[in-house]
């Protein structure tokens, strides 16, 4: 497990690090809350807990938590806070990946104009496209929800060649 979280905090910090080079300080603020997330005591506390208390998986440990977690972001009053529950998914995705030694979808090689169609797009993938040879055009996904989400704000912020 800590090997996991070791492995994805150290992604986080290069994607943090490549974005803020790229993109600017106010794109790359996504990958320095999406650390704090990561190394959150009470997340990792439960996940903890959760491995210990019911003798799970580490996989399983985090996929409950995770859940738990966003279930109860989902669930409040403010709109900034429930949009928080996606941060929380693309984390809690991201250190799954780590444990269960899959490769994450990467997006870098992308050349050439191209519309991105997919269920939902991370930041992490958004910040994955290498700008210098993609032209960006647009994005769109099925997520019906109007609401403003932070894979959303963080595109919507992207230069593009539009």
């Amino acid at each position: 497990m800590s090997n996991a979280m070791s492995a994805a905090l150290a992604e986080l910090t290069s994607l943090h690090q490549k974005t803020l080079a790229t993109l600017g300080e106010d794109k790359a603020q996504i990958f320095e809350a999406h650390m704090m997330i990561l190394q959150d005591p009470e997340l990792v506390d439960s996940i903890t807990a959760e491995i210990r208390d019911q003798g799970v998986r580490a996989s399983l440990a985090v996929d409950t938590v995770a859940r738990r977690f966003m279930e109860m972001f989902e669930a409040m009053d403010n709109e900034y806070m429930r949009e928080r529950a996606l941060d929380i998914k693309d984390v809690s995705s991201r250190l799954l990946r780590k444990i269960l030694a899959i490769d994450s979808v990467d997006l870098s090689c992308l050349e050439s104009e191209v519309i991105l169609v997919a269920h939902d797009i991370t930041p992490s993938q958004m910040a994955s496209i290498d700008l210098k040879k993609t032209r960006y055009r647009d994005w769109e996904t099925d997520r019906k929800s109007t609401r403003l989400n932070s894979s959303h704000e963080f595109v919507s912020r992207m230069p593009s060649s539009a």
